[in-house]
């Protein structure tokens, strides 16, 4: 899995880079539940609350932080 994200690592800067070159930059917080809560007193099986930030510049280019 290690070998597969540095191998995609600049190919993801390179269009990060362009997409901040924009004249025009939105940028949303999207929430999301993912993997499991471990902490005592939960009932196991809960989702955890965690957010994305989704950077999206005017040729309609997206990447996320």
């Amino acid at each position: 899995m290690q070998k597969g994200i540095e191998l995609l690592r600049p190919i993801y800067l390179a269009k990060w880079r362009y997409i901040l070159q924009s004249k025009v930059l939105a940028m949303d917080e999207v929430p999301m539940k993912v993997g499991l809560k471990k902490s005592a007193g939960r009932q196991p099986g809960h989702m955890k609350q965690t957010y994305f930030w989704p950077i999206y510049g005017e040729q309609d280019e997206v990447a996320f932080t």
